[in-house]
């Protein structure tokens, strides 16, 4: 039975690989649905029939969505922008270029006494340098425009038709899976990890943007555009936050450079949001060890590049949930857990029972 576990295991890897395209739309759109659910079913409460609810809905979160991406790139090619212009940052790479010049690299690599002359060949691209590292991170431009286009259409759908939709899955999952806890943990952990992430990404952005304009930065609206955003990275963003304005960061010649500011006050304001703003929406929603969230994120990374990193948080608390939903599982979801639940087989809670029954109560 081992055996064929493993087999099965193995088989939805390659599927989940081989898919990539199907099933990273499909996911972030269920994922999005019960995210927004409470807010159609809220119209609908107010005599909004579903149908424009869920249309209304679809429809805003495509305009914000579409409006903050767009924000972004236009705060980045601000930050590239100033990079330009700085004359701080000219003379850092002039004095780069004049000691990479004065290196002897013939100490470290024999030249030939007839060098072979090479022909110069110019690599001409078709599209911007961030286009290519953005389709680095997600995949082929189908999957982007897949993603672009069938989230909005699979979310329209799920939350359109949900109530068919859980009435057809606990047909189908009913037999294997306890259906309470399905039903109830997962949306509540989605809302959680959506919110709380918006939430501490929003009180980044305002106050990275106060730091930054306090230590004298030129670019300090972009930048804290920038480095709020990146909080939303898991493990890697705090430490980007602050490698980010050292490397990129802007100052008046006349000023120096406050490492021991950003330094400190990136520090302050992560450790505030991460330990004080961040269990607030998440509490007990995500009970997750450290190990297994590590283990997640690389193999949702290797499984399906930077939108696996970025979502690797709430498929493997999917997975722990469907794994808690089987007792014959529940042991493995403890293995995942930072609080893990008490298991009693059934020879224990049999025996446990039989020796209750048998022996008289002496008081």
């Amino acid at each position: 039975m081992t055996v064929l576990r493993w087999a099965v295991f193995l088989s939805l890897v390659g599927f989940a690989f081989a898919a990539r395209v199907v099933l990273i739309p499909l996911f972030l759109s269920v994922f999005l649905a019960m995210l927004f659910e409470p807010v159609v079913s809220m119209l609908v409460d107010r005599r909004i029939r579903r149908q424009w609810a869920t249309t209304l809905v679809v429809s805003t979160f495509v305009v914000l969505t579409g409006a903050a991406l767009w924000f972004i790139y236009l705060s980045g090619l601000s930050l590239l922008n100033d990079l330009a212009s700085s004359p701080r940052l000219a003379s850092l790479a002039d004095y780069v270029q004049r000691t990479a010049g004065a290196f002897d690299i013939g100490a470290f690599v024999p030249i030939h006494a007839n060098p072979v002359e090479v022909q110069k060949v110019e690599v001409v691209s078709a599209y911007p340098a961030w286009m290519g590292f953005m389709l680095t991170g997600f995949g082929s431009l189908f999957e982007v425009v897949s993603v672009g286009i069938f989230v909005p259409l699979l979310m329209f759908y799920f939350l359109f038709d949900k109530e068919n939709l859980v009435e057809s899955l606990n047909a189908l999952l009913g037999e294997y899976l306890y259906l309470p806890t399905l039903n109830s943990e997962l949306p509540k952990m989605i809302r959680a990890f959506f919110s709380a992430n918006a939430v501490t990404a929003g009180g980044l952005m305002i106050t990275h943007a106060l730091m930054f304009y306090a230590l004298n930065f030129e670019n300090w609206l972009p930048l804290a555009i920038i480095t709020g955003f990146l909080n939303i990275l898991p493990l890697v963003g705090a430490p980007l936050a602050i490698v980010f304005p050292i490397a990129v960061g802007v100052l008046p010649s006349s000023v120096a450079f406050p490492y021991v500011g950003v330094v400190l006050g990136t520090l302050v304001l992560h450790f505030i949001f991460n330990n004080l703003v961040l269990p607030v929406f998440i509490g007990s929603r995500i009970n997750i060890n450290t190990a297994s969230l590590a283990i997640g994120l690389l193999f949702w990374s290797w499984l399906w590049g930077g939108v696996g990193f970025l979502i690797a948080i709430p498929m493997t608390a999917l997975i722990k949930i469907f794994l808690e939903s089987n007792t014959s599982t529940l042991a493995i979801a403890n293995l995942m857990a930072a609080r893990p639940q008490l298991v009693i087989n059934e020879a224990e809670a049999e025996l446990d029972s039989t020796f209750q029954t048998d022996v008289p109560n002496s008081l």
